[in-house]
């Protein structure tokens, strides 16, 4: 029962009791509200670890315009935990029973390997290092994914990097017990570069070519670094029919006519993972020359049509997340080139259409990167981002190429939050978003230059990190992005990281202690959030 519907309860419980007493004796009785303060403590002590109901968020339409609704009661909580392990490029998962997955999860502060997951069944509060056994060893931690199909309960985790960068083989693990033993798939045929899973339905077509598994397992990567280093070229995506076991062919998304095959500006057409609709529909979300395009395809992937979403440019790699709610309208969400703000489109109309897009960052954020979007019930989404309020805008100093974030001329002083803003009528023609920070804004996530790729005149950079150089599994602490899932009562969480610039201690945070080292792998820490809603009548709106 909800904090409001207790309330009014014990309200009517003690009006009753009042009549009662008057009718039959002339005892003055008094109500304490011991009860109801009771029941807030508990509510408090209900929202789990990490929770700060002191700081909830704040109530805006897009364009960052504040809106004043009920009261602080009303406004979602947000909620973090530190894993306590080194990280890089994060993925999470959330299985059927609720246990939190989270990878890469370093285990040594001077090397990082072993390098594993971290599981959790208790909202985060605690956690436990898995090394996978039975598997080949991972031996980086960028560019890996992880995935529960709904329907099985199976999870995927994917390792794709190869020479110059790691020595793995390109593959698709797969665990039936939340991710505790695990059972590598053959090899794939798409090598490394932003390796992306998801799983749904196949289409009546294909049902019955299943092989003792309901579900479609997709891996898709982007072919950017890849083209150069070994002749592979732009996005393509493979399928596996039997569970993950083996995999079909590489089957290459088309490009554009504006942008040559495979793409300049990266090479290659980044995106994050896609979403299946109960036909079997694929709707993938893909940038080439950073034009944000839903590629659907109706064969599993054999052949695809694109779709333009917004007339703009991203920036990044993986720029552009795509989700689906239940009632299977679509939403995208991408940081444009032009201003470095947070867009948000819709369409109901299976991707043909897109609704103009709305700059739906938080008010006072003035630059935003790598947002990750999840969907839920009709009209719920939520989108994560890193965001900074100090950043020098509008006219932004030139990019550097690569190298620590803090060391970019100009940008040396800029902070960033990783936030959270969601709303539960995203369908409406005025949508109510809410918006806060999962860390603490006196403890900044990052530091410096944006972690999102830019362009630079001649090329593209690739990313600014912790560290410089490419050291460790973490490779001195680069994110090209993290991420976000939806848990079974549609409570968004986020799996994100702590920067401590050049892997040494910040003063005041925690998250960077005073025992780091300057270690390649003390670069990056591990990090769970999520926006917890309290009171659901509060935050109902028109979803037409």
């Amino acid at each position: 029962m909800h904090r409001a519907q207790k309330c009014r309860l014990y309200k009517v419980i003690a009006q009753w009791l009042l009549l009662l007493f008057a009718a039959t004796t002339m005892v003055v009785v008094t109500i304490t509200p011991v009860a109801l303060a009771n029941d807030a403590n508990d509510d408090a002590a209900s929202l789990g670890p990490g929770c700060a109901p002191e700081r909830p968020a704040v109530a805006h339409h897009a364009g960052g315009i504040r809106v004043a609704v009920g009261g602080p009661a009303s406004a979602p909580i947000p909620c973090s935990t530190s894993t306590g392990f080194r990280t890089g490029e994060v993925s999470i998962a959330i299985a059927n029973d609720g246990t939190i997955l989270f990878q890469p999860a370093l285990d040594t502060e001077t090397t990082g390997f072993p390098v594993g997951l971290l599981r959790s069944s208790d909202r985060g509060e605690t956690w436990t290092f898995v090394n996978p056994a039975g598997v080949p060893a991972r031996s980086q931690g960028d560019d890996m994914n992880m995935w529960v199909d709904q329907q099985t309960g199976r999870v995927f985790w994917v390792t794709t990097l190869a020479p110059p960068f790691a020595n793995d083989t390109p593959r698709a693990d797969h665990s039936d017990d939340g991710g505790i033993t695990w059972f590598p798939s053959s090899l794939l045929p798409t090598p490394y570069d932003h390796t992306q899973v998801f799983t749904g339905p196949p289409t009546e077509a294909l049902q019955g070519l299943q092989e003792d598994y309901p579900s479609v397992v997709y891996v898709c990567v982007s072919g950017g670094a890849t083209c150069s280093a070994h002749n592979f070229c732009g996005t393509h995506c493979t399928r596996s029919v039997n569970g993950g076991t083996t995999f079909g062919p590489a089957m290459a998304l088309p490009y554009p006519p504006e942008c040559p095959s495979p793409g300049v500006f990266p090479t290659g057409g980044y995106g994050l993972h896609g979403v299946v609709a109960p036909d079997g529909t694929v709707y993938l979300p893909f940038t080439p020359c950073e034009r944000p395009y839903v590629a659907v395809s109706h064969d599993e992937g054999a052949t695809w049509q694109l779709v333009l979403v917004a007339d703009v440019e991203t920036i990044g790699w993986g720029e552009l997340s795509l989700g689906m709610d239940e009632a299977g309208s679509l939403y995208a969400a991408w940081v444009r080139s032009s201003d470095r703000l947070l867009y948000l489109s819709v369409s109901s109309d299976h991707a043909l259409h897109w609704s103009a897009p709305m700059m739906i960052a938080a008010p006072s954020v003035n630059e935003a990167a790598e947002p990750q979007l999840v969907a839920g019930v009709k009209g719920q989404v939520a989108v994560t981002y890193y965001g900074s309020t100090n950043a020098p805008s509008p006219s932004f100093p030139p990019t550097c190429a690569g190298g620590a974030s803090v060391d970019c001329p100009g940008y040396q002083h800029e902070t960033w939050n990783t936030y959270v803003t969601e709303t539960w009528n995203g369908l409406s023609r005025k949508p109510l978003f809410w918006s806060a920070t999962l860390n603490d804004p006196s403890e900044p996530t990052w530091f410096g230059l944006t972690p999102s790729s830019m362009r630079i005149p001649g090329g593209f950079a690739g990313g600014s990190s912790a560290s410089a150089g490419f050291v460790g599994p973490s490779l001195s602490g680069r994110m090209d992005y993290f991420a976000a899932a939806m848990a079974p009562d549609n409570t968004p969480l986020v799996g994100f990281v702590q920067q401590c610039p050049f892997g040494l201690p910040v003063p005041g945070n925690p998250n960077c202690p005073s025992t780091l080292t300057g270690t390649g792998p003390d670069g990056l820490f591990g990090m769970v959030g999520r926006l917890v809603r309290v009171r659901e009548e509060d935050q109902e709106g028109d979803n037409h």
